[in-house]
């Protein structure tokens, strides 16, 4: 099975039902999700926006991949134009990245797309702080003697909030990339004096139904807690919102995108990772 890395592209199916959905468009808005992470090259999926009656497959999402732009992210003095990529293992295959330039702590990065004649600008920051994970337990499964439930404490940034956001994934040996929980994203104030997560694994998409939230004895998971810049942040929490609690055919297309001339989010963060194995 292809890993589906690209949660918004596929979220934005369900409000295509809006006008600034339509393939009728004579210029479709360019949907971004990108990514750039402490120590690891970045990547931008672009596409152009779904409708309610596309059909959506392995071999069909290749018609809404924006293949033809030009993408450069810049950085104080770095610039770099990033290179189309294919990814057989992932879902989108196809994706834009950087081939030199890494995320820094602290540094802000600016996204731009330009397609069509227009151009599509985003800012982003990397955190300059990191998390720590402090501890990871697990808790017995009710009448289920396969898995386990997984916990983990993450260490504050602050003693009384300031606007850090937490963002949390996993990964089993049987995956080949990190895939974000359900509810993934939190604000530090959300919490108390100690920051425990739930670590349910992650499904491939908010419509996959078949994943267990436990995992399975035997397994080896890669925890990744990351910072996330606060206003990529709260794009998440909301997401996540939709998502997870609500409706997703209803409000969508009012996330706060931090996209300026289209729809979706760039992201920076500042991730650290621990492995565990069930038992």
């Amino acid at each position: 099975m292809r890993n589906f890395l690209s949660f918004i592209l596929i979220f934005l199916l369900f409000v295509a039902c809006s006008d600034d959905f339509t393939k009728s468009q004579e210029k479709p808005k360019v949907v971004v999700e990108g990514y750039i992470e402490n120590d690891k090259l970045a990547k931008v999926f672009l596409t152009f926006p779904f409708g309610l009656n596309d059909e959506i497959g392995d071999e069909t999402y290749v018609n809404f991949i924006n293949s033809y732009a030009k993408v450069v992210i810049t950085s104080d003095s770095e610039r770099e134009v990033l290179t189309f990529r294919k990814d057989e293992n992932l879902l989108p295959p196809y994706y834009y990245s950087t081939m030199l330039m890494t995320g820094k702590p602290g540094k802000t990065y600016q996204l731009q797309v330009i397609f069509n004649g227009d151009t599509v600008t985003s800012v982003t920051t990397i955190p300059p702080q990191a998390t720590e994970i402090d501890s990871m337990w697990f808790k017995d499964v009710p009448n289920d003697t396969a898995h386990k439930d997984l916990f983990v404490s993450v260490k504050r940034l602050s003693t009384n909030g300031n606007g850090n956001y937490f963002k949390f994934f996993t990964r089993t040996q049987r995956q080949t990339t990190f895939f974000p929980l359900a509810i993934s994203t939190y604000r530090e104030d959300t919490f108390g004096e100690e920051i425990i997560v739930e670590m349910a694994a992650g499904g491939e998409s908010f419509l996959d139904t078949t994943t267990s939230p436990y995992f399975a004895i035997g397994d080896t998971v890669m925890v990744k807690a990351s910072v996330v810049d606060p206003v990529a942040g709260e794009f998440w929490r909301l997401y996540d919102n939709e998502t997870g609690f609500n409706n997703p055919f209803s409000n969508g297309s009012n996330l706060p995108s931090n996209i300026k001339g289209g729809l979706g989010v760039w992201t920076g963060m500042n991730s650290v990772t621990k492995q565990v194995i069930v038992k």
